[in-house]
């Protein structure tokens, strides 16, 4: 059986069929197994993308990040220059344009954003590599290690500045 990274070939056909609206029942029947395989085949198949994501992060924020929190209330057309200022002073180049940036935030904080505000506080983590993620749980950070690690910054900079830069050695 061929594989897709952490994906089987099953795995990936039934998240297609899925996606595409087939019932657990149909796909069954295409496969000549039971709604109770299909169910476990898409659900492992899920946990591994979640495995995979989470991977990812904690690759990134080990490699460095800058920590950049945006509080509710400000214009979300602020937030793409907000974060272009900190990845300048850090020279941090961004692969995103202005519109990429906006939609990247908008895709990732969906439910933190209103039509042209910021509901709640928001954190975006800025890579050396020039890519970003928009925090929607309380701290990446705690979700990985469970313990706060030390940042490159006096606390009085994270503070006034709203951004620290984040290292992978714990206090």
């Amino acid at each position: 059986m061929k594989r897709w990274g952490l994906l089987t070939e099953k795995q990936m056909k039934v998240l297609q069929l899925r996606r595409k609206g087939l019932s657990y029942r149909e796909i069954a029947k295409l496969f000549k197994t039971t709604e109770e395989n299909i169910y476990i085949l898409e659900r492992r198949a899920l946990t591994n993308i979640q495995k995979a994501r989470k991977t990812i992060e904690a690759l990134k924020l080990m490699d460095m990040a800058v920590e950049l929190k945006i509080p509710r209330g400000v214009k979300l057309s602020n937030v793409p220059a907000k974060i272009y200022r900190v990845a300048d002073k850090h020279k941090i180049k961004l692969n995103f344009n202005y519109v990429e940036l906006l939609q990247e935030i908008a895709d990732k904080a969906g439910d933190k954003l209103g039509n042209k505000m910021i509901l709640k506080d928001i954190t975006v983590y800025i890579f050396w590599d020039g890519s970003i993620t928009v925090e929607r749980s309380h701290s990446l950070k705690h979700k990985y290690w469970g313990k706060s690690y030390s940042t490159c910054f006096t606390p009085d900079t994270c503070w006034s500045t709203g951004y620290r830069k984040i290292s992978a050695r714990k206090t």
